[in-house]
């Protein structure tokens, strides 16, 4: 009696103490990294192209001339819908600013403007920005557009349910033989710090995703080819706008969706290693027997594949786990170890496994459970993230 004790105590112990560390792993894997610079004003903008510049003008590998058109661009998103996997639609405005020059007939600058959205996927026709206003102001005139796009994006999934979505929408200059370079147009909004959320409509429904960042930022693009134009260097690398939003998974509905359906499915099967006993009085007022729990089991299965098919079909049949997918992994074993518990109860040679009321796997199951947990969240998230 005094042993039975000690070991439900042991396994109470080490349950409470695996519990924390997994809420602890998660709340660390709700967090998002931001994986580039951020562009927060016109100082970080000029800093990266006098880093990626050649003073001298020399053509070298990764780096830049001095641009010959420098385009003010900035963004506003009223809409963001997921079409699947990896496409997401987006509208909103985009406007530019540009000069005339003041030699007549120069006006470089102002050719120059426009855009093309580089990620852009085509569906039966091309879909065009359209143009709804161009004033003239004091100091520049602006251009603005509005546009309607099915953007590709490269979403990574690995850490479902605790993953986040970076919207990455590069805008390329219309004409990239001109040597222009899109600069955010910082001044058209109200703050662009590091933790501000500007250019989206705060009233986007979202569905189970929250806003957590926008941010500007450059990634390096460095053509192969001329085009066809002699005199033009393929060695270069030009500074490629992009406007990036952050979206985390609101922590409720991965919960409720994902994990509370195997957190469900893991109290009835270690219900069923309860009710199985090795004395005849236990088992009777359990109302175990084996046929009672291989149709639990059966049941259970048929329940949680069902589950399993619908989540790979949500996520558009990824080629790879995702993170919650090791946890039905688990629950694929535990169906099978508990239908084997009950079949091998009468035989001899597991006795070692069923003595003192199957005590053992009754204090191991949640320790053991919750360490697979453990051990699942740190090696996929902390060792290969």
């Amino acid at each position: 009696m005094i042993k039975e004790r000690i070991l439900w105590l042991i396994s109470s112990v080490f349950t409470v103490l695996l519990l924390i560390i997994l809420i602890s792993l998660w709340s660390r894997m709700n967090q998002y990294q931001v994986d580039t610079q951020q562009l927060v004003n016109s100082q970080s903008v000029d800093s990266y192209i006098k880093n990626n510049t050649d003073s001298r003008g020399d053509s070298k590998k990764d780096s830049i001339q001095q641009p010959i058109n420098i385009v003010k661009t900035g963004i506003f998103l009223q809409n963001v819908e997921f079409v699947d996997s990896d496409k997401v639609s987006i509208s909103g405005y985009i406007w530019q600013h540009y000069t005339d020059s003041v030699r007549e007939g120069d006006n470089s600058n102002r050719r120059a403007i426009g855009f093309n959205f580089p990620q852009q996927v085509k569906i039966n026709s091309d879909i065009e920005p359209r143009q709804i206003y161009q004033i003239q102001q004091i100091n520049s005139n602006v251009s603005g557009w509005y546009f309607d796009v099915i953007l590709r994006q490269p979403f990574e999934y690995k850490n479902y349910p605790f993953d986040h979505k970076t919207v990455r929408i590069q805008i390329s200059p219309k004409e990239i033989t001109k040597g222009t370079i899109l600069v955010p147009d910082f001044e058209s909004y109200r703050s662009t710090g590091v933790f501000d959320v500007f250019g989206m409509d705060p009233t986007i429904v979202l569905s189970e995703w929250i806003r957590a960042d926008t941010y500007f930022s450059y990634d390096s693009t460095t053509y192969d080819t001329n085009f066809g134009i002699y005199d033009f260097n393929i060695r270069e690398a030009y500074p490629e706008l992009s406007f990036n939003f952050v979206l985390k998974r609101k922590f409720e509905s991965a919960f409720i969706y994902n994990l509370l359906p195997i957190l469900l499915i893991l109290i009835l099967l270690y219900g069923a290693f309860l009710s199985v006993s090795d004395k005849n009085a236990n088992s009777e007022s359990h109302g175990f027997s084996t046929s009672n729990v291989v149709g639990i089991s059966i049941s259970l299965l048929g329940v949680f594949i069902a589950l399993h098919l619908q989540l790979r079909q949500s996520l558009q049949n990824l080629g790879y786990l995702v993170y919650i997918e090791y946890f039905y992994v688990l629950i694929y074993l535990l169906l099978i170890l508990v239908t084997a518990n009950a079949l091998l109860l009468s035989k001899k040679w597991t006795h070692f496994l069923h003595r003192n009321n199957n005590l053992l796997l009754k204090t191991m199951y949640w320790p053991l459970v919750l360490l697979y947990f453990v051990t699942i969240t740190f090696s996929q998230y902390f060792l290969i993230f």
